[in-house]
């Protein structure tokens, strides 16, 4: 089952929900000040295949002012979305449609040891994929693995790419 974090970002509250019309895809934003009223955003794909598949976590780097969504999509990577409205900051976050920019992949060396993506995060004004390896086998007397390096992968230079590639 896909799960469904919430992410709380400059007083909204952004939850994935999945919708078969065509080729569109709505995210949920609602306001945590008051009731809000949700409100979904139709998304434009190019192409059947750039559907965003189940995600775990969805994130709007400060560094791109509200205007661009990050979706972590487990072994694909991170689908990047974009306000078609232009308007992220300035409208306090209300998104009205969205764009698919496109998807940065998971880097093949580590999804073939089975590492998924579980977050995208912003430090210092870069941008990295965390990963997550939860098929490591378990050393025993314990629910953990082994494992002793935990890289975050720095997505900064393309997701500059895809942005400001339009």
């Amino acid at each position: 089952m896909m799960s469904m974090r919430a992410r709380s970002e400059r007083n909204l509250t952004l939850v994935p929900i999945p919708l078969r019309r065509g080729r569109r895809r709505a995210v949920q934003v609602r306001h945590v000040r008051g009731q809000g009223t949700p409100t979904r955003i139709p998304i434009s794909y190019p192409t059947p295949s750039a559907v965003i598949r189940p995600g775990d976590a969805i994130y709007l780097p400060p560094k791109y002012a509200n205007e661009v969504l990050l979706i972590t999509e487990h072994d694909a990577g991170v689908s990047v979305l974009r306000s078609q409205d232009g308007k992220g900051a300035s409208r306090r976050g209300k998104w009205q449609r969205a764009e698919f920019l496109g998807r940065i992949p998971n880097p093949p060396g580590i999804a073939a040891n089975g590492g998924l993506v579980t977050a995208a995060v912003e430090i210092a004004g870069s941008v990295f994929m965390i990963e997550e390896w939860f098929t490591d086998p378990l050393v025993p007397g314990t629910s953990a693995g082994n494992r002793t390096s935990f890289p975050l992968v720095d997505i900064t230079a393309q997701l500059d790419a895809l942005v400001n590639a339009r």
